[in-house]
């Protein structure tokens, strides 16, 4: 079954299974399959591996029923990095993918990315805000005191005042048209 290497008196378990890599051992775009497979093996250590070969090498893992924890000490990445290269690799289950469409990263909240969740979060605050603005200047508060309470410039508050009275008013002539 499972044989252990040793490797500086630790245990790295080998491969469940033969991996055979494909008959044109350095391949295209960059992959040399005998390095994947020597890394795979304990031969080598991932530095001497460049991404395209360490994603190969982390879907190999995969394949084989490797946990992502093992999976990332083995190839040397934080845990993220490791569901990063598995996605870019096509490998994981669709459900752990990006919710949004065409976007084929590992899902990181919310079901998306760690990009697009960024990107929810700082609409989010900017809504809240702009929410916020709106509020103090229907108390009657000037700019440069609304700008104060929001953590934003005088100017900032102008724009966004200027813009809601511009859609209002564009609602206003929709709704009396």
């Amino acid at each position: 079954m499972s044989s252990d290497n040793q490797v500086k008196g630790t245990r790295i378990p080998t491969l469940t299974r033969p991996w055979t890599p494909p008959a044109d051992p350095t391949g295209h775009g960059d992959i040399d399959w005998i390095a994947v497979e020597r890394l795979l093996h304990g031969d080598i250590q991932p530095a001497a591996l460049n991404s395209v070969e360490l994603r190969e090498a982390a879907a190999a893992l995969y394949r084989t029923g490797t946990p992502v924890k093992e999976l990332a000490r083995r190839i040397d990445v934080q845990e993220a990095a490791a569901y990063e290269l598995l996605a870019a690799a096509g490998v994981l289950p669709p459900d752990q993918y990006c919710s949004l469409d065409d976007c084929w990263r590992f899902r990181r909240g919310h079901g998306l990315c760690q990009r697009h969740l960024e990107w929810e979060r700082r609409e989010v605050a900017r809504s809240e805000r702009e929410a916020k603005a709106l509020g103090l200047a229907a108390t009657g508060l000037p700019p440069e005191q609304i700008g104060k309470a929001v953590l934003r410039s005088p100017k900032w508050v102008t724009n966004v005042l200027s813009t809601y009275s511009a859609h209002r008013d564009d609602a206003e002539l929709g709704i009396a048209a």
